[in-house]
């Protein structure tokens, strides 16, 4: 009988590790009553309040690495898709500080993480995106 269960459990851990889908993560639901944030990574899907929102892919990282003096900052552009239910739509979104708006809310971009090193690449898998949102008075259609 022990013997059964280790097998039984072992199995299980076997097929977590292997047959789980690395691609899509789903953060946790988010009820945001008039300004908050999220961090997500590349794929990443989170629900806040009647919305979905989901980094896509990184376009571009031009930010000044942090071993190297540089004349500019940087941005970094990466796509974004959000669903209101009635409503998608995929855009593009630069770190450059200016504010975005869809449905119900407006966001611009916080913390991009890692910081870029002249000697580093980063994976796409490894960046962390910070969204800081703030709900609007009247709907944006």
């Amino acid at each position: 009988m022990k013997i059964l269960l280790f097998i039984l459990v072992a199995g299980c851990i076997v097929g977590v590790f292997f047959f789980r889908n690395e691609k899509v993560k789903n953060v946790l639901p988010i009820t945001l009553l008039n300004e908050g944030e999220v961090t997500l990574r590349v794929g990443e899907e989170t629900q806040i309040n009647n919305f979905k929102v989901k980094v896509l892919e990184i376009l571009e990282d031009s930010r000044c690495p942090v071993d190297v003096t540089c004349i500019q900052a940087g941005k970094v552009s990466f796509k974004v898709f959000y669903d209101s239910g009635t409503r998608t739509e995929t855009f593009i979104v630069n770190s450059n500080g200016n504010p975005y708006a869809f449905g119900m809310y407006s966001f611009y971009v916080g913390n991009i993480e890692p910081l870029t090193q002249s000697s580093k690449n980063i994976s796409p898998e490894d960046y962390r995106i910070t969204l800081h949102l703030k709900r609007l008075p009247t709907p944006l259609e």
